[in-house]
């Protein structure tokens, strides 16, 4: 999910208030996470020569209010990594470095790097009609002009149309079903645009999810963990919404803006036999990991040198859209950030009550990794500041 903005946030607020207030005032029982987590590669410390200007970057966070944050840097020097404020507020628990956390729409990149090793394998071409792979999309406007490549860029006309659901159930502590493909055909009968004229960011992942599974005779999520977790050795990244591991931090969000933190306690349900893989965000990770996911991508250890090409060709996105200042172009499964310090790929991720962004500089070499477990539009603005966080990786 991009982060909305706090006008429309604010009128979710608003005009369910009485319904919202009740739940918000519930006590909810969940079990006492486990926060233990072993740093594989603790990096240069102290040792670094940036390591009081990273320092004192992940010391900002903390003062302005996240309640615990995570910074990862590899540049030229090696690798720093910290982490700053804690895990659990209530339990005086401290953020650790290696702590897992939602990354939320990184988990497109992944996706689109895994359909991209199916489309390299002869199994499906991006440009081909999504339709042939999804006759049910016979039923939706536009279904039979929309690609795979569409799907994986937002340019297919479908949008976020889930998202008033999602927030009400989060402000009820209400746990949020995972959505069959049937469900999703009802959502999709207001596409945005025709296919290809516009571009908007959408859960069109998830239907390429849907087109992996059935390619490949297996779910998404294992497609994923084939061509990408199990090759990469990424042994702390969870792609699944049926179960969840221990050590995610607690979830915090910030509802008015007002810098009143409260806890979101949503016990977690497993998602229903039927139900589509989360392939647009459905992803669990740490500092680590990210690092070595971002960097196999980018420095052409993943995909073919042509595949990554293809990747990388972006579209671009329009002028004056709140929260993609800084972003002039999307690929697939990709953003590109462009700063005064530098131009990055990678992607950046929003759940209820947790952000993250994942980012590699191929002109400096450098690759950034940053968690949060709050949400908060100042205190996200300020988390994802990237003209900042260049400046700091890049001088």
């Amino acid at each position: 999910m991009k982060y909305l903005n706090p006008t429309y946030m604010l009128a979710v607020v608003c005009c369910v208030s009485t319904a919202v207030l009740t739940g918000c005032e519930k006590e909810i029982e969940v079990a006492p996470a486990v926060y233990d987590c072993a740093v594989t590669d603790p990096g240069l410390g102290t040792a670094h020569p940036k390591h009081q200007v990273y320092h004192e970057f992940l010391q900002s966070w903390k003062r302005i209010g996240l309640p615990g944050s995570i910074l990862l840097v590899r540049d030229k020097h090696g690798l720093w990594v910290d982490a700053a404020g804690k895990a659990d507020l209530a339990g005086n628990v401290a953020m650790k470095p290696c702590n897992l956390f939602y990354m939320a729409s990184i988990t497109k990149t992944f996706t689109a790097a895994a359909a991209l090793k199916l489309h390299e394998m002869g199994l499906f071409h991006i440009d081909e009609p999504a339709i042939k792979y999804l006759p049910e999309f016979a039923g939706i406007p536009h279904g039979d002009k929309i690609t795979i490549r569409q799907l994986m860029n937002h340019t297919s006309g479908i949008g976020n149309d889930n998202f008033t659901v999602s927030t009400l159930d989060y402000f009820n502590h209400t746990p949020i079903e995972a959505k069959s493909l049937d469900d999703w055909l009802k959502i999709l009968q207001k596409p945005r645009f025709a296919p290809g004229t516009s571009w908007e960011y959408s859960s069109g992942l998830d239907f390429v999810g849907v087109i992996m599974a059935r390619v490949s005779g297996k779910s998404a999520y294992q497609v994923i963990e084939d061509e990408i977790l199990v090759p990469l050795g990424l042994r702390n990244t969870y792609l699944s919404d049926r179960t969840r591991p221990e050590g995610l931090p607690k979830k915090y969000m910030d509802l008015q803006a007002n810098g009143k933190i409260i806890e979101l306690k949503v016990p977690f349900v497993p998602a229903k036999e039927g139900a589509l893989d989360f392939t647009s965000g459905g992803g669990i990770s740490n500092a680590h990991d990210l690092m070595k996911f971002a960097e196999a991508l980018f420095k052409g250890n993943l995909l073919k040198p042509e595949t990554l090409e293809l990747m990388k060709e972006s579209v671009p996105i329009p002028d004056g859209l709140i929260g993609w200042d800084g972003f002039p172009g999307y690929g697939l499964g990709l953003s590109f950030v462009s700063t005064p310090y530098g131009s990055a790929m990678g992607h950046e991720g929003d759940l209820f009550g947790a952000s993250s962004f994942m980012f590699y500089f191929p002109e400096q070499d450098i690759t950034v990794v940053g968690a949060m477990n709050v949400t908060s539009y100042p205190l996200r603005l300020a988390f994802a500041d990237y003209k900042e966080i260049a400046r700091v990786v890049t001088q």
